[in-house]
């Protein structure tokens, strides 16, 4: 929590640079005739490799995404996630729903913020989730906390209609011999993340309603509903469960075994779309939201005469 009497910036506060790295490499020293070996034969490895394509941008319930990925896949991978679960700036106005809940939610893939339950007196009792200098709402989320970058009189210390909703809020401010002075108390330039900060209660469900994938204009199976791809095709192909709205569609039998089980071809496949039903919740009224689908692909990479390389480029 920070004190200041003037407009805070925080149009950086969700930006965070690489300070440093470090790099840990295990070496194998090899003897005279197995250096002469490696060095002098070709090899050749199965390796995975992951292809992204860049995230899509929607707005409406119904949508086609066009998938340009290559290589025999094993596996494809997606996940939509609407712009208000990490649009952080926005969340300090004070109506903002993650203004409410401690900072954005990157790793939040559901059609709902992540809030606290209705039940939690996390703050030291009742007195906290009631009455007029409760903070806590009766929905489960953060009343206005007052980060109001005003300056604070002595006539508006006792108590201020921060929300906008009718009711007053305890006023908190530099105070100096009971004279209130200086400016409310601003969280303008704080960033926590919630899942981490306390024990947050998942609201929301996986955005894909439906989902149907088309190879060259015929169906791959029939239009099935969201759960199928991130609970069943878990259950079916993996040793546990991603988290809601992490949709899963596998080719292989078993894609956690570097063995292949099973892939699709997608350099043979001049049309692959992947069509997405989602919920009103995730693109209501003006909202957005982000699509992401990942592809876990086979290649070889050989390694002949000191150079290495892939057998199979785009």
């Amino acid at each position: 929590m920070i004190a200041t009497s003037g407009t805070q910036s925080v149009s950086q506060a969700y930006q965070q640079s690489l300070v440093a790295a470090s790099l840990y490499v295990d070496y194998i020293f090899l003897d005279t005739d197995e250096r002469r070996k490696m060095a002098q034969n070709p090899h050749e490895y199965l390796i995975e490799q992951l292809q992204f394509t860049g995230d899509e941008s929607v707005g409406s319930s119904s949508n086609k995404i066009k998938l340009n990925f290559n290589h025999p896949c094993k596996e494809l991978i997606w996940v939509v996630q609407p712009d208000a679960n990490v649009d952080y700036c926005s969340s300090l106005d004070a109506g903002g729903i993650l203004y409410k809940t401690l900072g954005a939610q990157p790793f939040n893939y559901t059609d709902a913020i992540d809030a606290l339950p209705p039940a939690v007196h996390a703050f030291g009792g009742p007195a906290e989730t009631n009455g007029a200098n409760g903070f806590i709402a009766a929905n489960g989320l953060f009343q206005m906390p007052g980060a109001g970058d005003v300056p604070m009189t002595a006539t508006s210390a006792a108590s201020a209609d921060w929300s906008g909703d009718g009711a007053n809020y305890q006023g908190f401010a530099n105070q100096a011999g009971g004279n209130p002075t200086g400016s409310f108390v601003s969280d303008a330039g704080t960033f926590v993340l919630a899942e981490t900060a306390l024990d947050m209660h998942c609201w929301g469900e996986n955005p894909v309603v439906t989902a149907k994938l088309q190879l060259n204009g015929q169906d791959r199976f029939s239009e099935r509903e969201g759960s199928y791809f991130d609970v069943v095709q878990n259950f079916q192909h993996h040793t546990r469960s991603a988290d809601t709205g992490i949709n899963v569609y596998s080719f292989a039998l078993r894609p956690e075994e570097h063995q292949p089980s099973g892939s699709c071809n997608f350099s043979r496949i001049d049309n692959a779309v992947l069509q997405l039903v989602l919920s009103a919740g995730t693109v209501a009224g003006t909202a957005t939201a982000k699509v992401r689908v990942y592809a876990v692909n086979y290649n070889v990479l050989r390694v002949m005469s000191g150079m290495a390389g892939v057998a199979y480029s785009n």
